[in-house]
């Protein structure tokens, strides 16, 4: 099985975690450190939802396939677990193209961890139970290194382009706000490729599965382009996500994906 890296999945790894390698005799062990997007929902109420960030630090060794991840975790207000992961064993799926993971031990009032990390994109997911009534996702914010998209440009009568591009969602959790990140983005059949445009300041909104993510009108930071009734509906459970926008007043664009895609590998 080989895998590639496509510029959507550079772009995820480079923007995801910054990496070293611990180059032992031995092991082949990799650290990595970045921010994670949590959720922590309280099962006794479907309105209370509390969200935040938190910086992460994590070691895979490739050798033994193991896990070890340190990250606090804020389950309600003036609430805070730090869990710390020692040496969890990761199975690889090869159906799926990742790992995945549960804890042989865990703190005091976390149970029910399980968890996935794919090696190529730097996509780190996993949840928990906290206490009998609070149920965490966290993420390595949401990347969705090849997402389907249809592109209908309303300008012209002809078929809609059917294309690839990559998509991360950067969470702001302390103003509920995110940052889109979009690359290799192909507009139409034979068009230039556009690397990477980024749009700052949608409206990050927990769900009971979820996030909704929403903008209005919004321009973007890398040179000009526009953004415009941005609606995605993102599933924690499975990590999909789906949704619609108009980008520069011109091309309708549709999209569906996931954070972990079996169709980034090539066999």
């Amino acid at each position: 099985m080989k895998k590639t890296l496509s510029l959507a999945l550079l772009l995820s790894v480079l923007m995801l975690f910054t990496t070293a390698c611990d180059n032992e005799p031995s092991d082949q062990v990799l650290s990595y450190s970045g921010t994670l997007l949590n959720k922590s929902a309280n099962l006794e109420d479907g309105n209370d939802f509390t969200v935040s960030n938190s910086q992460a630090t994590l070691t895979i060794n490739l050798t033994k396939q193991l896990l070890s991840l340190t990250t606090p975790i804020k389950i309600s207000e003036g609430k805070e677990v730090q869990l710390n992961l020692n040496e969890a064993q990761l199975t690889f799926d090869k159906t799926q193209g990742y790992y995945t993971f549960t804890a042989p031990s865990l703190p005091d009032g976390i149970t029910q961890l399980k968890g996935r990390y794919d090696l190529i994109s730097g996509v780190l997911y996993f949840e928990c139970m906290a206490g009998t009534n609070h149920k965490v996702t966290s993420s390595s914010q949401l990347v969705y290194p090849s997402v389907a998209a249809i592109i209908n440009d309303l300008s012209v009568s002809k078929s809609p382009y059917e294309t690839t591009i990559g998509m991360r969602i950067n969470g702001k959790a302390g103003k509920m706000t995110a940052d889109l990140y979009m690359s290799n983005i192909k507009l139409a059949e034979g068009g230039n490729t556009v690397e990477i445009i980024i749009f700052e300041g949608l409206t990050l909104e927990p769900t009971a599965t979820g996030y909704k993510i929403t903008a209005t009108d919004l321009t973007s930071t890398t040179d000009y382009h526009s953004l415009k009734d941005f609606s995605a509906t993102s599933v924690d459970a499975t990590g999909a996500i789906s949704g619609s926008f108009l980008l520069n007043n011109k091309y309708q664009v549709t999209f569906t994906g996931k954070m972990f895609d079996s169709s980034a590998l090539e066999m």
